[in-house]
């Protein structure tokens, strides 16, 4: 069979501006995603709940009407969830809130996101668990693959946040076969001087420069 070359520019003329929508932009990882260089091909909206600083509605995942007006009005070509109930030590008190936003409201705009064949990349973490060791063996743990059946049953240490992050990705999978998930952990978001507004800095790393600035001793938890 014959071979056809077609020859390439650096810029293709058939490239257009291609909008990236970050729902949950307002937190650390939704900030520090709108920061980032990412070329003329590429612009960056990031939606809380409220009004859109860029203009325009804001997208609240618990109220389906909002996230199709979003959709409706920024017309993205892609869609990031970054939007979470990361809490997790509250998390264990307010479960339903928890599950408001890590599960029900990733469906929603993972249905929607469907319906309207945009590609969807649905953010994760890694305290999703696997099959855990003993109790006193914390490094028995081990992550918990993303085929894994949907009947799994998480280990005994898994929380209510690791559970609805669980959940999340299987409701998003269900609802969106072609989105994708991205499990990560200790986002690092920068000092909040670098944010406008002086917003931000309330990642791991910062927080614990800004202890050591204040105190003589920190405690701090050593089994995640």
């Amino acid at each position: 069979m014959a071979e056809t070359h077609v020859p390439m520019t650096p810029v293709s003329p058939i490239l257009s501006r291609r909008r990236v929508l970050v729902a949950g932009g307002f937190g650390q990882l939704g900030r520090w995603l709108a920061r980032r260089p990412v070329g003329d091909l590429v612009e960056v909206c990031i939606l809380g709940r409220k009004d859109s600083p860029t203009g325009g509605p804001g997208m609240d995942l618990s109220d389906r009407a909002s996230i199709e007006d979003a959709l409706d009005v920024f017309r993205p070509q892609v869609v990031i969830n970054a939007a979470a109930f990361t809490a997790v030590d509250a998390a264990e008190d307010a479960e339903a809130a928890a599950a408001a936003i890590n599960v029900e409201g990733a469906a929603r705009l993972a249905a929607e996101c469907a319906r309207r064949g945009i590609p969807l990349l649905h953010v994760s973490t890694d305290y999703v668990p696997g099959i855990y060791g003993p109790v006193e063996d914390p490094a028995g743990a081990t992550p918990l693959a993303a085929s894994a059946p949907e009947d799994i049953e998480l280990g005994a240490e898994a929380g209510v946040y690791a559970r609805t992050k669980w959940e999340g990705e299987l409701a998003v999978r269900k609802a969106h076969p072609g989105a994708a998930v991205a499990r990560t952990a200790w986002v690092y978001s920068g000092p909040a001087r670098e944010w406008v507004g002086g917003l931000g800095g309330g990642d791991f790393v910062t927080t614990m420069l800004r202890l050591e600035s204040e105190r003589d001793t920190v405690n701090v938890v050593d089994d995640q």
